[in-house]
């Protein structure tokens, strides 16, 4: 049987929220219906900046242990523009090690995930 996806919910920023260039926000995020293994799992995110760079995607990890229900962590944003970030999917770890975000074995398919859209300035 299929284990259920992650939903995750972004409250922090809201969408079309303005931050000067360099500034370090704090992501916060709600996550539900986890029912991941007891060593927990690992978020995947991307901030993908639309401007001054077409190809500029940042990925970035985050770990969160079983039974987790809200993260928050900080992130710099330095492009300004619109930026778009969202939760990519969510991996398995292995033993002490998280598994590779990159790996198509390890990284379950996409998270019920909306994003928020953010504009540096």
């Amino acid at each position: 049987m299929p284990r259920k996806k992650p939903k995750i919910k972004m409250t922090s920023p809201k969408n079309n929220q303005s931050f000067p260039s360099g500034t370090t926000i704090t992501i916060e995020v709600e996550i539900t219906d986890t029912n991941v293994p007891d060593d927990g799992v690992g978020l995947f995110f991307t901030d993908l900046a639309k401007d001054p760079r077409p190809n500029y995607d940042l990925k970035f990890r985050y770990s969160v242990d079983r039974n987790v229900t809200k993260v928050s962590f900080p992130h710099r944003v330095a492009h300004p523009g619109p930026h778009e970030i969202r939760c990519l999917g969510w991996f398995r770890f292995r033993g002490t090690n998280a598994a590779s975000p990159n790996s198509p074995s390890h990284n379950e398919k996409n998270v019920d995930d909306d994003g928020v859209k953010i504009i540096v300035t």
